[in-house]
């Protein structure tokens, strides 16, 4: 979806949502979206509260929404719990920052996606015009992962907006 601001985007993914979980017959927890800000994780789980208040149905509500950089810890830390037998190597979290974060969680994604992408039906990114280096790497593996694993994919954002748009 690429449209303008104040276009309904956030609306849209929110239907979207309903119609996978509705009518596609997608297991809300099996659906992952990522965006930027806690301020759109924000948006995004009070607008599904909203909805499902309203009538909708109530396994929107167990949607996982979460930041980009939430979801590299969190994947980070099951590579940890998870992969050690596997031949992963645990990974001092304390010593991360953002872009090591998204960097080893890139590795992880590449090398354990079917695990990782096995549970999911659908993954949802939010704002994709301001992907870029090392978190672009990291949206494509996941997509990559996705296409691999059957799991579908929808990617919001306003071309127009791109902040990062000179990289």
């Amino acid at each position: 979806v690429d449209a303008g601001p104040g276009t309904g985007k956030t609306h849209t993914l929110i239907h979207r949502i309903n119609h996978l979980v509705t009518i596609d017959g997608v297991d809300p927890e099996g659906i992952l979206v990522l965006c930027f800000t806690n301020a759109a994780v924000d948006e995004i789980r009070n607008r599904l509260t909203a909805f499902v208040d309203s009538g909708a149905d109530r396994g929107l509500a167990n949607v996982d929404v979460r930041t980009f950089h939430s979801f590299a810890w969190w994947l980070i830390g099951q590579a940890n719990e998870l992969f050690v037998d596997e031949g992963w190597t645990k990974v001092n979290m304390a010593s991360l920052n953002y872009d090591t974060s998204l960097k080893v969680a890139t590795k992880i994604m590449n090398k354990y996606h079917d695990t990782i992408v096995g549970n999911w039906e659908h993954f949802i990114v939010d704002e994709v015009q301001d992907l870029t280096n090392s978190l672009a790497r990291f949206v494509l593996y996941i997509v990559s992962a996705c296409l691999k694993n059957n799991c579908g994919f929808t990617v919001l954002g306003d071309a127009c907006q791109a902040i990062y748009d000179y990289t």
